[in-house]
């Protein structure tokens, strides 16, 4: 039988079970006769099968039923007793089959707890009875009565009872009746509040009073009820002496910690500090207080020692052993070093509850180091550095130490010339020069020698040097230190100092500038020059003259004030001079030296173009540098001087150019230019002497009148607009917007007074601007007919043409307006062009078109800075865009250009083409038509070609062209 098909707790539920059993008793009855018939053997036979059905399953149950089938046939039975007989014992048998192998599996499950809880219990049981601590175990009755079950053998040994004397036991049965009642109200306590319980409380034990502290800590059941309590004692007086011990050690650490300069530091494994003593303040700059309960991090020490400081605290943790670190910190502005030691701190069960670190301050001790260490390698850097060679010699002479120069001078490594001796150095003929009782008295006495003296290279050859020697003590010991100086050098100098002098005789007489030699009475001793075309004197004449007779008497007298500071200070003197020459005054700069304690040497350099120079650069640093007036530079400090001198009263006109930059725009910056000098040039006949004009910047200009009163600076401005009227540059009409203020009062400053002139120039430049661009609009027109050749006839049939297109398109009537303005302005651009190259018959060179395609962006710039013009500069920008975004100057495509600019290309290109330019001849109406539809969808749009076509033809059959007028023009 498949249990998984029949489990156990269906076979053992309550109806089967009462069926089952109701069965089996008529079964019983049905088979009894033939139990108390049969012979004992028949009975053994039904006794084993019926064991074996109820311990076998379906197969012994079936073969115990056919077995007494059988027996009950033999013994002649009815048929229905053997059935139900049969039926009743079968199911008697395998419901009990099925509960026995149940409980044989329950039996397994339950061994198998057992075991597990006998292994808990047997682990209890070692900590039970292993701690030092006095504990017992009480059974919890209805959650009032307690009752003792046990305790562990420091109890026992604590109280003089044994387990089997409080087993059962309750408080009153064991304590006096007044400590028993104290004791159960803790029991109580510890299970209404279902939390531990600690109390104190004395009691007598077999006769001996003693005071405990008890912790009661309530054991729970699974319906959640308080089912035992768990008591852990220990004597008041252990207790407390170890306390006052623990307290003793920790007044001494903490005497110890307080007074120590070492920072000392308690942290917990969220590097917490539980300690820290008054040295924090030094080492951190944060008081106890403040550092107490906090982090590093928490603090805002640097990232990087508060990771290597975590990081040994983790370490300690981790290992439980000691760590050693190193870090550094800035504190107020200084590195500090810092070496700390940190090591565990254990609870009784050997657990690392905590870290105590010891920091020490080691800067003067890494500070002492590296001086050390510097001083060391400074000396030693020193003599390995050195160009002199270097040798320690011994008491008697033997080389101890050299130095690379040492060795690179005799040829030889360090190696090879160590160990020997001095003698064994110096060539033969100078060994007598220095023998060794000369090195011993040397070392003895630390005197100083100096000895030429020449030392045998590798090669054989002497080397001459200069040898200092002295005794020198150290390490306890004498020593000869030898520096040696290779003077084969200085002797070749010594040796060409002769040729040099004679070279220098010679340079003299051939250097550029004039040289002089003069005594300290003012007499010439010796001239040596090249500029003989220049100057006034011989040297004949001169040598043996006085200063005074030879030079201007200003100048005679600067000179020898001069000689007379270089041969008392021996300091070098500086002056310039303008002397009488064959060419006129010209500037000299004089460089006068002492020669001896008698005589000096000037050197006379010609500067005239240099003054010159610095004269030009003085004058540009205050001009400008276009119109050749003051600059803004030159004006301020005029200003300031002004301010200083508290001159009253002053006046100040500030002037604005008008329209220069649509002048710039549409003609070109020299044009610009030329109207910056016209403007300056009226300013300039404006003014009066002690009057200051400046250019300001740009297109402004200030004019500054000192003493003048707000009357007569009005005058002047009238002055100045009465001379602007009649001039004009490329017929452009002059215009200058003007501001006046004065200072009257001290109590106003000039800024002030420039600020008030500024504005109200800024104020009649806003009511001048629209006129004055409108008449620069209107010059550039009038301008630019007369380059093109663009008569007011073709402006006319241009936006005639483009009307036609337009009223096909049914525009309103500000846009057919603004066709119309477009059509007279769109080659505006055209201004800035050369004449030559807009009637050149031939074909234009790459940078003649270039200079061509740019018209459209000229012309955008200078209808887009005039209000009236500025509507129609984007159409200006594209109305050479090409309908398949080939043209120029943005490369624009399809209804991506402006309308009115496609419909000003249709009619700009059939006016060109009928009406003929300078380098090519006109063609016919009907030509041009075609050659519009060519074009279509290329370079013009094909639906404005069509209208416009169409309207053309239409017009032609009527007899009139496409714009209304005949169609014989004059």
């Amino acid at each position: 039988m498949n249990r998984d098909q029949y489990p156990l707790d269906t076979l053992l539920s309550p109806l089967p079970i009462a069926l089952a059993t109701g069965i089996g008793i008529l079964g019983l009855s049905a088979v009894a006769p033939v139990m108390l018939s049969a012979n004992v053997g028949v009975a053994i036979v039904a006794v084993v099968s019926m064991y074996l059905g109820l311990s076998g399953g379906f197969g012994a149950a079936g073969g115990a039923t056919g077995a007494l089938l059988a027996i009950g046939a033999w013994q002649g039975l009815p048929l229905y007793s053997l059935v139900m007989g049969a039926a009743a014992y079968l199911s008697f048998a395998l419901v009990l089959g099925r509960a026995t192998e149940a409980n044989r599996e329950q039996a397994r499950v339950v061994e198998e707890q057992r075991r597990r809880l006998h292994d808990i219990a047997d682990e209890y049981d070692t900590i039970f009875h292993g701690t030092r601590s006095p504990m017992f175990l009480v059974d919890v009755i209805e959650g009032h009565q307690f009752c003792y079950i046990r305790n562990n053998r420091a109890h026992r040994e604590a109280t003089g009872f044994s387990t089997s004397e409080i087993r059962g036991k309750q408080p009153r049965d064991i304590l006096e009746p007044e400590e028993a009642g104290r004791v159960q109200e803790q029991y109580r306590r510890c299970v209404q509040s279902r939390q531990p319980v600690t109390f104190e409380a004395t009691m007598v034990f077999k006769g001996v009073p003693r005071t405990w502290v008890t912790t009661l800590t309530p054991v729970f059941a699974e319906d959640g009820s308080v089912a035992q309590i768990v008591g852990s004692s220990q004597e008041v007086a252990a207790v407390r002496a170890a306390q006052e011990e623990a307290w003793a050690r920790e007044q001494q650490f903490r005497s110890l910690a307080e007074n120590s300069p070492d920072l000392i530091t308690r942290v917990d494994r969220d590097y917490r500090r539980l300690y820290t003593n008054p040295a924090v303040r030094d080492f951190l700059g944060y008081d106890v207080e403040a550092a107490i309960g906090r982090t590093n991090r928490e603090l805002g020490i640097p990232e990087a020692m508060t990771e290597q400081w975590e990081g040994a605290v983790e370490a300690v943790f981790r290992t439980q052993r000691p760590q050693v670190r190193e870090w550094s910190l800035e504190h107020d502005g200084t590195l500090r070093h810092y070496f700390a030691r940190l090591v565990p701190e254990k609870n009784e069960e050997g657990v690392v509850t905590s870290v105590l670190s010891i920091s020490r301050d080691v800067t003067g001790l890494k500070r002492a180091e590296e001086a050390l260490r510097a001083s060391e390698e400074k000396h030693r850097a020193l003599v390995e550095q050195s160009a002199e060679m270097f040798f320690l010699l011994d008491f008697e002479g033997t080389v101890v130490e050299v130095n690379p120069a040492a060795a690179r001078a005799i040829g030889h490594s360090r190696d090879a010339i160590v160990g020997q001796t001095a003698m064994d150095l110096l060539a033969r003929d100078e060994r007598p020069a220095l023998d060794r009782g000369d090195l011993r008295a040397l070392a003895r006495h630390a005197t100083l020698r100096t000895e030429e003296l020449q030392i045998l290279a590798r090669d054989g050859n002497p080397v001459p040097v200069e040898v200092t020697l002295s005794g020198v003590h150290f390490g306890g010991r004498q020593y000869v230190m030898a520096l040696a100086r290779d003077i084969r050098e200085r002797r070749r100098m010594e040796a060409s100092i002769a040729e040099h002098h004679a070279y220098n005789r010679s340079l003299l007489e051939v250097f550029p500038d004039t040289i002089v030699v003069c005594d300290g009475q003012g007499v010439f001793r010796d001239i040596r020059t090249s500029h003989t075309e220049v100057m006034m004197w011989s040297r004949e004449a001169i040598i043996g003259s006085r200063v005074r007779d030879v030079l201007p008497p200003e100048e005679a007298e600067l000179f020898i004030e001069h000689v007379h500071a270089a041969l008392s200070t021996g300091a070098a003197q500086f002056m310039e001079y303008s002397l009488p020459t064959r060419k006129g005054r010209r500037w000299f700069e004089a460089r006068t030296v002492a020669l001896d304690d008698e005589r000096t040497l000037s050197v006379l350099i010609d500067i005239h173009d240099r003054k010159r120079n610095e004269e030009r650069l003085r004058y540009m640093s205050y001009h400008d540098a276009l119109t050749d007036l003051h600059n803004r530079h030159f004006a301020e400090e005029q200003l300031r001087r002004l301010e200083e001198a508290k001159t009253l009263p002053v006046s100040i006109i500030m002037a604005d150019l008008n329209g220069l930059k649509l002048v710039n725009d549409a003609y070109g910056y020299r044009v610009g230019d030329r109207m910056l000098l016209a403007a300056a040039r009226v300013l300039e006949k404006a003014c009066r002497g002690g009057d200051v004009l400046a250019r300001w910047g740009g297109d402004e200009f200030v004019l500054v009148l000192p003493d003048t009163g707000a009357y007569t600076a009005e005058a002047i401005r009238w002055r100045i607009e009465a001379l602007l009227r009649p001039v004009r540059v490329e017929e452009v009409p002059l215009s200058m917007s003007l501001g006046v203020a004065t200072r009257a009062k001290s109590s106003t400053s000039l800024q002030a007074t420039l600020v008030a002139a500024e504005d109200q120039m800024h104020r009649h430049k806003l009511m001048e601007s629209r006129s004055q661009k409108n008449v620069v609009v209107s010059a550039v027109l009038g301008t630019l007919a007369q380059k093109s050749h663009e008569t007011e006839q073709h402006a006319r049939r241009m936006s005639e043409y483009a009307r036609i297109i337009g009223a096909r398109l049914g525009l309103s009537a500000s846009e057919m307006s603004q066709l119309d303005l477009l059509a007279k302005l769109h080659d505006i651009g055209k201004i800035s062009v050369a004449e030559e190259i807009l009637a050149k018959p031939a074909s234009l060179d790459r940078t003649e078109w270039q200079i061509i395609r740019d018209h459209p962006s000229a012309g955008y710039r200078i209808a887009r800075v005039t209000d009236e013009f500025s509507h129609v500069a984007d159409d200006i920008l594209a109305h050479h865009e090409w309908w398949n975004g080939e043209g120029y100057p943005q490369g624009l495509a399809g209804e991506g250009i402006p309308l009115l600019a496609r419909i000003v290309a249709i009619a700009d290109a059939y006016e060109a083409m009928t009406s003929g330019r300078p380098y090519r001849s006109p063609m016919s109406d009907a030509d041009a038509l075609e050659e519009l539809k060519h074009c279509a969808g290329t370079q013009f749009d094909p639906g404005l070609v069509d209208v416009f076509v169409e309207a053309v033809r239409e017009g032609r059959s009527a007899g009139i062209d496409g714009s209304g007028m005949s169609s014989t023009r004059g």
